[in-house]
């Protein structure tokens, strides 16, 4: 199905997860929240909110920022009391990695495909080899090779 729809299988994953906590058991509330100006479109917000166990918490925090656009995730759920923990803030090359990977899984797969020779020209000589040995192992991961 990932490949059909031309996403990455994390991506779908992901999306089943956020459907399965966001919209299925908010039908009167999934479209506001998806339209709201600030958490709308914004994928972390979006896994923040779903990650609140207690469905009357997550139910009151989304008619929070229906009921206020101009509000943002953190305020609403200071206002209800909630909190999320935070993992720590990435830096460095775990920073880069992390925007890196998280892009290319946005782009469908003919994109992906149209880019990795641009990809491969960017990567340093002495990356190569294990960048090779990555596309190895996972080629033969997916089964995709014979």
């Amino acid at each position: 199905m990932a490949t059909a729809l031309g996403m990455s299988l994390a991506s779908v994953k992901r999306d089943i997860a956020l459907h399965r906590a966001l919209i299925a058991p908010f039908p009167d509330l999934w479209r506001g929240l998806a339209t709201h100006p600030i958490v709308g479109e914004n994928a972390s917000a979006l896994r923040d909110i779903a990650a609140i166990v207690d469905i009357d918490s997550r139910r009151a925090l989304i008619e929070s920022l229906v009921e206020t656009p101009d509000m943002t995730l953190a305020q609403a759920m200071d206002g209800l009391g909630l909190t999320t923990p935070k993992a720590a803030a990435a830096t460095g090359a775990t920073k880069f990695m992390n925007n890196t990977t998280s892009n290319l899984a946005r782009l469908s797969a003919g994109d992906q495909a149209r880019i990795a020779p641009e990809i491969v020209k960017t990567m340093k000589p002495s990356a190569l080899l294990a960048l090779r040995a990555a596309l190895d192992a996972r080629i033969e991961e997916e089964g995709i090779g014979a």
